[in-house]
């Protein structure tokens, strides 16, 4: 369960960073918590640096083209955190997210920080794979997902190889002092 500490009077650094910044390959704005939807977690964990979903935050396109933030606020009580927290543990395997309140003012929003995962690849409950693009979630294609299973169980193979060698190396060193 979120804590104390996972409340901001104020906006914190990162959430203004972010808010200054269109939406992009670690940002994404949800206008409410309805918006939010599992792909949109997923997209993050797979992404190799994750990403932030600020919920209560309104992307404005101006005239210029250009694209600004607008806090419009959302519900920051424990019904919302456990919607979103919800949300990541339905995804295969479970996402561990950090959900954080906001305050712009009067005005609070919910800022969640998903990790890049270690478990990658991630999907939804529904077998959706999707990764972060420009802005936008991309879909994972059979190519790069099947990069991305070679990938962990190389390095999974690796691990279980190097262990394996170490103790044959220590079984002979007492092979050796045995008959020596």
């Amino acid at each position: 369960m979120p804590s104390d500490r996972d409340t901001y009077k104020r906006i914190s650094k990162r959430a203004k960073e972010a808010l200054v910044r269109s939406e992009g390959l670690d940002v994404e704005f949800k206008e409410s918590l309805s918006g939010l939807d599992s792909d949109d977690i997923v997209a993050f964990a797979n992404s190799p640096h994750g990403g932030m979903i600020l919920i209560g935050v309104k992307e404005i396109k101006k005239k210029s083209g250009k694209s600004e933030a607008k806090i419009v606020g959302s519900r920051v009580g424990d019904r919302a955190k456990q919607a979103i927290l919800s949300k990541c543990q339905s995804c295969v395997p479970p996402i561990s997210a950090r959900v954080i309140v906001e305050n712009s003012g009067a005005i609070a929003f919910l800022r969640v920080d998903v990790p890049s995962g270690d478990e990658q690849p991630y999907c939804t409950s529904g077998g959706t794979y999707k990764i972060r693009g420009d802005g936008r979630n991309m879909t994972l294609t059979p190519s790069v997902l099947l990069s991305m299973f070679v990938e962990r169980e190389s390095q999974q193979f690796l691990l279980r190889f190097r262990e394996a060698t170490r103790r044959m190396e220590s079984e002979l060193d007492n092979l050796r002092d045995h008959i020596l």
